[in-house]
C-alpha cells in the first residue's frame, strides 16, 4: 500500500508547474531510496545536462530568464552540486571510488559560476562542507583506514555528520574487515547518547 509521501511525490512529479530541475532531485531521492542505481545515474545526468542548458542560456541573455530562474525551488547552482553529488553517490555506492572522488572535486569547487549571489555563494560554501564530509567517507569505504581518527574528529565536531558519519565507520569496517573497538568502545557510545 503506497503512503501519503509516495501519494504526494507522484502528483509533485506529474505537475506542469514544477520545473524539471526539481523535478530530477525528487526523482533521484526516489531512485536512492529504491537503490536503483542505475536510473539514480540518468536522473543526475539529466539534472547536470538541464542545469548546463539554463545556466548557458542565462549567461547568454541574462535577464531575460530571470523569470524561468524564478520558478526553480533553489538557486540554479544548487542544481549543479546536487547533480554532482548524485553523481558521487551512484559511483559510491557501486564501489568506484575512484570515479565518486572525480565528482566530489567538482562539488568543492563551483567557484567557476559567473556572477554568483550572496545566495549562490552561500550553497557554494555548503557544497564544500559535504564535499569534506563525502571525500572522507569514500577514503573509508576505499580502504584508508588511517583516516579513521580524523574522521572520528570530524564528525565529532560537525553535528550534522555524526549520525551518518557513524554508519560510514560501521559499513567501512565491514567492507573492509576492520576492528574498530578502539573506536567503538572509547568514544562512539556517548556521541551516539548526543544523536539520541
Amino acid at each position: 500500500m503506497e503512503n501519503q509521501n509516495d501519494i504526494d511525490n507522484e502528483f509533485y512529479l506529474l505537475s506542469d508547474h514544477v520545473n524539471a530541475l526539481d523535478k530530477g532531485f525528487e526523482l533521484f531521492r526516489l531512485n536512492y531510496r529504491q537503490n536503483n542505481w542505475n536510473e539514480a545515474d540518468r536522473v543526475a545526468n539529466h539534472i547536470l545536462s538541464l542545469a548546463e542548458r539554463m545556466y548557458e542560456n542565462k549567461k547568454k541573455w541574462g535577464e531575460l530568464v530571470i523569470p524561468l530562474n524564478q520558478m526553480l525551488k533553489r538557486p540554479l547552482i544548487f542544481y549543479f552540486g546536487y547533480g554532482y553529488l548524485a553523481k558521487s553517490i551512484v559511483f559510491q555506492k557501486q564501489g568506484l571510488f575512484d570515479r565518486a572522488r572525480e565528482y566530489i572535486a567538482k562539488y568543492a569547487d563551483l567557484g567557476w559560476y559567473e556572477n554568483a549571489t550572496d545566495e549562490d555563494m552561500e550553497e557554494i560554501e555548503r557544497f564544500k562542507g559535504f564535499a569534506k564530509a563525502n571525500g572522507y567517507a569514500v577514503d573509508l569505504l576505499s580502504g584508508k583506514i588511517e583516516l579513521l581518527k580524523e574522521y572520528v574528529d570530524f564528525i565529532f565536531e560537525n553535528d550534522e555528520e555524526t549520525l551518518p558519519g557513524l554508519v560510514t565507520i560501521f559499513e567501512a569496517a565491514n567492507l573492509n574487515e576492520w576492528n574498530i573497538d578502539e573506536y567503538y568502545y572509547s568514544s562512539i557510545p556517548e556521541q551516539l547518547d548526543t544523536v539520541q
